[in-house]
């Protein structure tokens, strides 16, 4: 018997409404991601972390014992359903209230100019020919061939027959030819008429599990116009890379949606970086992006299917140059769209620009690089030769799979400290809390743990046991659980979890125990290294004494440590600015750097084990 045709009013936290239509029974969760309505869902909707909450007003499936769990009788008399769920048995409204990254974020670049000669690969060179300075010649393309190499200072091949069709229509009545050409190492890509002095723009487009950073660059002028971030939109399909494979492979129609809406967020997000800034996106010939192999395989539109199992191979791993027309970007139609090459297993490209930056701006050192996300990815430099892993940090250090976790936008509790008798929260844009921060949450958990709130295996002491009655009221009982309360908004309750204690003992056991498996496969010590070098969504805003506090740093790094900011974009825009020497510079950092697979490894499983507990080491 075929199924009932329901309507679907979704609102979403913009104001903006929209209508569809599903099947009687279908997942409310699936209806959204098909919508490509943003929403958490770090379990991937399997009902594990009770993020993917929305007000549900029709005709729906009754709450399930996991609902109750999760929302209480309170909420779920309010309507607040979690949409992984909800079967949809009729017509249906939900409002969906979630926090995007979209505001302009000016990223403070740290590469000084003095350590880069800025030679773009791509120019764009403006110049006029007479009709009598082409007696001299045997065609209007060796003519133009000759006066284009004389303003680059560089040879030009042969120019392509598309490209001389569009300038001998611009020649086409005229007794001049004033022309702007677009050349790319020793070919011309394209031309136009002269009409005007234009910028030539190249983009970096860091692709993160969690969220997307898109930079704008002036390729001739070597700065940076602007830089944006946003929420990756394959976020309702799990918070780690594990899950989205595993929705990619489960049906061929759920990774085509995965991969253009990856495409069109860049895109969206270029456009709107474009417009910030007062630029034409369509003079931008240059986009070089980076990312951990999965969102590589994502971006590109390979299906990671040989990463979904062991023993965890990328389909593709060398670097690869593509055309613009392919992603449908917004760039110009003779933009090249690159990647730098993928290292092994999970240590994509953003490693590769990562190390880049360092070897490039950086004395030779022995150096631990930790690039903190969703999948933290390690490496170990020692006289010229690098080990990298990457281990399963999980979502935790960008606020994922946390109760109150959230990224750093808005509202978010990014820093806290102890004042007094108090926990102080530093609030991003300050204002009413709404979240916490993967930092905020190792600051708040490293105060915890030093006051005795929390003990060195994670556990949450009983108030009776605290002896401070200020640290001893904040525990408290929260859904059965107990919990303790971090800050208070009007709104919501800011609170850590023993659950989200677990997550963040999952994360930094898996990330300490990777810094030892490299240091002992290197048979060096703690002691051998010289820096600690901290990257990523967390690396840029944690701190390090905080860490320390709770056993994620070790104590024998303490004034070691140099934050990077996103070092991958950094190494990344050295590449667009240095052209085709830091191109190959570049990519030839993957012939020095030998990958250390973990999944196997008794050795690391034993460190994991070791590295759970909350205490410095």
């Amino acid at each position: 018997m075929p199924k009932n045709s329901c309507r679907v009013v979704i609102e979403t936290g913009d104001g903006h409404q929209r209508v569809c239509c599903c099947q009687e029974g279908d997942n409310l969760l699936d209806v959204l991601r098909r919508e490509k309505v943003a929403i958490e869902a770090p379990c991937g909707g399997l009902g594990l972390c009770g993020k993917c909450r929305v007000m549900v007003s029709g005709k729906a499936s009754l709450p399930d014992s996991l609902e109750r769990t999760f929302l209480g009788e309170e909420s779920l008399s309010k309507g607040v359903r979690l949409a992984c769920r909800v079967r949809i048995m009729g017509e249906l409204r939900v409002s969906v209230h979630f926090e995007e990254i979209k505001s302009q974020k000016k990223i403070a670049s740290v590469v000084k100019p003095a350590r880069i000669k800025v030679s773009p690969e791509t120019i764009r060179i403006n110049g006029s020919l007479g009709w009598e300075e082409i007696r001299a010649y045997e065609s209007l393309e060796e003519a133009l061939r000759e006066k284009f190499s004389s303003l680059a200072g560089r040879p030009v091949n042969p120019i392509r027959d598309e490209v001389m069709a569009d300038i001998a229509e611009l020649f086409m009545e005229r007794q001049t030819l004033d022309v702007s050409a677009t050349l790319r190492g020793q070919d011309v890509v394209s031309v136009s008429s002269q009409q005007e002095e234009k910028p030539i723009l190249g983009a970096v487009c860091d692709i993160g599990t969690t969220t997307i950073a898109c930079y704008l660059l002036d390729l001739k002028k070597g700065h940076q116009l602007g830089a944006l971030m946003s929420r990756n939109p394959q976020v309702p399909f799990g918070a780690d890379v594990v899950s989205r494979i595993a929705h990619a492979l489960k049906e061929k129609e759920t990774f085509k949606a995965m991969v253009k809406g990856l495409r069109e967020e860049v895109a969206l997000l270029l456009a709107r970086l474009a417009s910030d800034v007062g630029a034409d996106l369509k003079n931008c010939e240059e986009v070089l992006v980076i990312g951990n192999s999965c969102m590589h395989h994502f971006f590109k539109g390979l299906l990671p299917v040989t990463l979904g199992r062991a023993p965890f191979r990328p389909v593709q791993k060398g670097p690869s140059c593509d055309k613009a027309d392919h992603f449908s970007l917004g760039v110009s139609s003779s933009a090249r769209i690159r990647f730098l090459p993928l290292i092994g297993g999970f240590v994509g490209s953003d490693m590769v620009g990562l190390l880049h930056f360092v070897e490039s701006v950086m004395p030779q050192r022995t150096r631990l690089v930790l690039d903190l996300g969703t999948n933290g990815e390690i490496a170990l430099i020692h006289q010229g030769k690098i080990l990298v892993c990457s281990a399963a940090a999980g979502p935790a250090f960008e606020g994922g799979n946390i109760s109150c976790g959230m990224v750093a936008s808005t509202g978010a509790i990014n820093e806290l400290s102890w004042e007094e008798k108090n926990m102080i929260p530093k609030v991003i844009g300050g204002g009413e809390p709404v979240g916490i921060t993967g930092s905020g949450l190792v600051d708040a958990v490293a105060i915890l743990c030093e006051r005795g709130v929390v003990l060195p295996s994670g556990r949450i002491n009983s108030p009776e046991n605290i002896k401070n009655p200020s640290l001893a009221s904040m525990v408290v009982e929260r859904g059965g659980e107990r919990v303790v309360m971090i800050a208070k908004g009007e709104s919501r309750e800011i609170f850590i979890s023993q659950k989200d204690l677990r997550q963040l003992q999952l994360s930094k056991g898996a990330v300490v125990a990777a810094m030892k498996a490299l240091l002992e496969k290197a048979s060096m010590t703690w002691k051998d290294v010289d820096e600690l070098v901290l990257a990523g969504a967390l690396g840029n805003y944690i701190n390090p004494d905080s860490a320390m506090k709770i056993g994620l740093i070790p104590s024998a790094m303490k004034d070691k440590v140099i934050p990077v900011g996103n070092g991958a974009a950094e190494g990344a825009k050295l590449v667009l600015l240095g052209g085709e020497k830091e191109w190959h510079k570049a990519c030839s950092v993957v012939q020095k750097t030998e990958h250390i697979p973990l999944e196997e490894n008794l050795t690391f499983q034993e460190f994991f084990m070791n590295s759970l507990s909350l205490e410095p080491f």
